[in-house]
């Protein structure tokens, strides 16, 4: 307990005892109202007053999360280092921060940052399954983010595998991060997918197609994987996704050069084959963003992705109705894809693929 006599707004000195739980409870209270730097100034006061209470490394990893609120993100990455490198508090304690400050760092695209942060927790010898899980997991997602495909592979992968080896004897307390490291792992094909152009001669055309057809099929069937786990986050982004890559195979299709030798009075002929020819991917695509709806609805599943769905789903419609009617509709014709995600950053998302995830 520390007293303290102190001098009110009358001019009156009064004495003030106080102790570091009063503190903790204070600056919780703050954080919980979203008022940080008072939060902060409570945390600080028990890591000056009373650096050797049990609460001082609670008060250090809430002040971590004060700095995240504020968005300073440098501030909650020092809070949670202290913790790691001077191994302060019980192994708890400092899994969690490790943790934390992996995840900061990759909120912050530092992604060599990010995978030693994951690297050193994975080192750890006395993770439980569910830490090793999740800390296969995020170190897959920041490799993939960092363009090493195949380190995420072998990350991920090892993920899946361990938690195979330890399901029919542990029960974990979520399967977050389970379908977490499927559902990266279908997105490193989708990336691939994504990244082939079309490209002339007639035979590297048919080539790139066959390219970009292999890379859907396996993304696809790593997506419906991740929806077999059940995760309601990752199921319903998974969904998504599907649907985002037949819609994707209509974009690449309808763009494609047209065969330089083919006279220019049939050019119009052509278009209209292949645009005949490429409805039936929009058509899947239709159909499942609306059976992710349906799910939803009958689950009671709400997330970001069901959104996404349902507003992408219109816009498919109405591509579908126009070329039915005779249209010739290409892509951005018809305004940018809608938004995506756990922020509503305004990223449009035919170019996002979601980097964040929950910290």
């Amino acid at each position: 307990m520390r007293i303290e006599v102190v001098t009110d707004e009358q001019g009156r000195e009064q004495v003030v005892a106080y102790d570091a739980r009063e503190l903790f409870d204070a600056g919780n209270e703050a954080l919980v109202a979203g008022r940080y730097d008072e939060a902060l100034a409570r945390y600080d006061d028990i890591l000056g007053d009373f650096s050797d209470s049990h609460l001082a490394v609670p008060a250090l990893y809430n002040a971590g999360l004060a700095h995240e609120g504020k968005g300073d993100w440098d501030g909650a990455i020092a809070r949670y280092r202290v913790i790691v490198e001077r191994e302060t508090g019980e192994p708890r304690d400092i899994i969690d921060a490790q943790v934390r400050m992996g995840a900061v760092m990759a909120e912050l695209e530092r992604w060599p940052d990010a995978a030693a942060a994951f690297e050193d927790l994975l080192e750890r010898d006395d993770l439980s399954p569910a830490d090793r899980i999740q800390g296969l997991a995020r170190l897959g997602y920041v490799l993939l983010e960092s363009k090493d495909y195949a380190g995420a592979e072998e990350v991920l992968r090892s993920g899946l595998g361990y938690y195979a080896e330890i399901v029919d004897s542990t029960r974990l307390p979520t399967d977050y991060y389970v379908a977490m490291c499927q559902y990266y792992l279908a997105q490193i094909p989708h990336r691939q997918f994504s990244a082939i152009p079309i490209r002339m001669p007639d035979a590297q055309v048919v080539r790139d197609m066959e390219a970009k057809a292999d890379r859907l099929l396996i993304a696809h069937d790593r997506y419906l994987k991740t929806v077999e786990i059940g995760n309601a986050y990752w199921a319903t982004a998974a969904g998504y996704q599907i649907a985002s890559m037949q819609k994707e195979f209509w974009d690449a299709l309808v763009v494609a050069p047209i065969p330089p030798q083919l006279p220019v009075e049939a050019h119009d002929y052509y278009v209209q084959q292949v645009h005949e020819k490429s409805r039936q991917f929009l058509h899947k695509a239709l159909d499942t963003h609306r059976k992710n709806v349906e799910l939803s609805d009958r689950a009671g599943i709400s997330s970001p992705w069901i959104d996404a769905s349902r507003r992408e789903a219109a816009v498919i419609a109405d591509i579908l109705a126009r070329e039915e009617g005779g249209e010739i509709v290409l892509p951005g014709s018809v305004g940018q894809r809608p938004d995506v995600g756990p922020d509503s950053s305004g990223t449009p998302a035919r170019d996002y693929i979601p980097g964040r995830v929950d910290l």
